[in-house]
C-alpha cells in the first residue's frame, strides 16, 4: 500500500483552554501532551514496518518512487530493480559481451586482442594484435638515422667524460661553482642597469640597504640602519604602540594597529586642560556584597574619583587615584583604612569612560550616592 502521511494532530496542545485544570482532571492533561509525541512514534513504526517489508507489489521498495531511466521500465525503486536485471539478464546471453575465454584465446586471428580496439597510428591497424606486429616490424626495420626523436634514453648514452652524459651530469653538480658563477648567469629585465645576475644582485642589495638607512635616518633612535627590516618592523611597531598608549592615557582611545597618520592627527584632539564631572541618584543596596554602575558615559577617562554617600549619619567615602592606585575608604574623614584590611570595603572600578563601586556591609540601607571624577 501507498505510505500515508502524517497530516496533522487530533489532539493538541494549543487546543487546551488557558488553564485546562479547571475543566480537565491532570490526568486527562497528560494524555493530551502526551497524544502527538505518542501518534508520532506509531506513525514512525508503521512507517518503518512498510519500509522493511518484503512483501510481492507491496514491499518498500515498491513504495519508494524514483525517476525513470531512459531504457528502463519503471519509477519506484522495485521496478527498476526489476527492469535492471532483466537487463543484466539479455546482456549476459548477448554477443556484443566478451567472456572470460574469448579474451584469454590466443588463436591466430581469433584471440582476445583481436577483438580490442585501438587507435591507429600511422599506418597502423586498429586492433591491438595488428598495432602489437605493426609496432615490432618498426623496431626490427630501425636502422641509423631512423631512430625517432626523444627515444634515446640515459642507458644508451656513453659515460666517456668528454661526451654529452658526463659533462652535462658535471653542470649539474652541486659544486660546479664555474658553471654556476653569477657574473656567467644572464638576466634581461628593464627594472635593472645590470645584464648578469652578479650585478642584479648588487643592485638589489644596494637598493635594500638605502631603504633601510632611510627609513632609519626618517624615524631616528631607537631605529639604526644596520638593524634588519624584522628589527626596523619591530621598533617601528612599539614606537607606535607606545604612542596608542599615550594617546589613550590622553583621552583619546587609540591602537597600535591604526596607522601611524591615524594616530597623529589624534594628538591634536587631545585636550590640554582638566575634564570634570559629578553627579547623585538615590540608590537602595540590595546585598551585603554588591557591585553597580555609577557612571558609563563620561568624555574623558577618568584619573581621580570620589564617591561618598551617608550611612547610620556617618559620611562613607570612596577614594580613586590612578597616579597611587590605590582606593581608600574614610569614616567622618577619619580612621582612614586601606579596603583589603576592612571588614566591609567599597571599591572603584574604573573602566573605560566609566567606573563601577564594589559595597560589602551596607545591605539595606536607602541612601544618595554622590559622586566626583576629573582627568589627568
Amino acid at each position: 500500500m501507498p505510505l500515508d502521511k502524517l497530516n496533522a494532530f487530533t489532539k493538541k496542545v494549543q487546543d487546551l483552554a488557558d488553564k485546562p485544570n479547571s475543566t480537565m482532571s491532570a490526568a486527562e492533561v497528560k494524555a493530551q501532551f502526551d497524544a502527538a509525541p505518542d501518534k508520532v512514534r506509531v506513525y514512525l513504526n508503521q512507517l518503518i514496518d512498510d519500509l522493511q517489508s518484503t512483501l510481492d507489489t507491496d514491499s518498500g521498495a515498491d513504495n519508494i518512487g524514483a525517476t525513470g531511466i531512459a531504457g528502463l521500465t519503471g519509477t519506484t525503486v522495485q521496478t527498476l530493480l526489476e527492469a535492471l536485471k532483466a537487463l543484466v539478464d539479455t546482456k549476459s546471453n548477448s554477443l556484443d559481451v566478451f567472456t572470460k575465454t574469448v579474451l584469454q584465446s590466443a588463436i591466430d586471428g581469433a584471440s582476445g586482442a583481436d577483438e580490442i580496439g585501438v587507435t591507429p597510428i600511422a599506418t597502423s591497424p586498429n586492433r591491438l594484435q595488428g598495432m602489437l606486429e605493426w609496432l615490432k616490424l618498426q623496431i626490427d626495420s630501425t636502422v641509423l638515422g631512423q631512430i625517432p626523436d626523444g627515444s634515446i634514453t640515459d642507458v644508451k648514452l656513453s659515460n666517456d667524460p668528454n661526451n654529452i652524459k658526463q659533462v652535462f651530469t658535471l653542470h649539474e653538480a652541486p659544486d660546479a661553482i664555474g658553471a654556476h658563477n653569477a657574473t656567467n648567469i644572464s638576466v634581461m629585465n628593464p627594472n635593472f642597469t645590470g645584464i648578469d645576475l652578479d650585478t642584479v644582485l648588487d643592485e638589489l642589495f644596494t637598493s635594500a640597504n638605502n631603504l633601510k638607512s632611510d627609513w632609519a635616518g626618517v624615524v631616528g633612535s631607537p631605529l639604526i640602519s644596520s638593524d634588519t627590516s624584522a628589527q626596523l618592523k619591530s621598533k617601528t611597531q612599539t614606537i607606535k604602540n607606545d604612542l596608542a598608549t599615550n594617546l589613550s592615557a590622553k583621552g583619546q582611545s587609540s591602537l597600535g594597529t591604526e596607522t601611524l597618520d591615524a594616530l597623529v592627527d589624534k594628538v591634536t584632539s587631545i585636550s590640554t586642560s582638566k575634564q570634570k564631572a559629578d553627579g547623585s541618584f538615590a540608590k537602595t543596596f540590595i546585598s551585603a556584597d554588591e557591585t553597580f554602575v555609577i557612571s558609563n558615559n563620561l568624555s574623558f577617562a577618568p584619573r581621580h574619583i570620589i564617591v561618598k554617600f551617608i550611612s547610620n549619619g556617618k559620611t562613607v567615602y570612596s577614594v580613586y587615584d590612578l597616579d597611587s592606585t590605590v582606593t581608600i575608604i574614610s569614616i567622618n574623614e577619619t580612621n582612614t583604612k586601606i579596603i583589603n584590611n576592612a571588614a566591609w570595603s567599597s571599591i572603584l572600578a574604573v573602566t573605560g569612560s566609566g567606573f563601577s563601586l564594589n559595597v560589602k556591609g551596607f545591605s539595606g540601607l536607602s541612601t544618595t550616592i554622590y559622586w566626583y571624577a576629573e582627568s589627568a
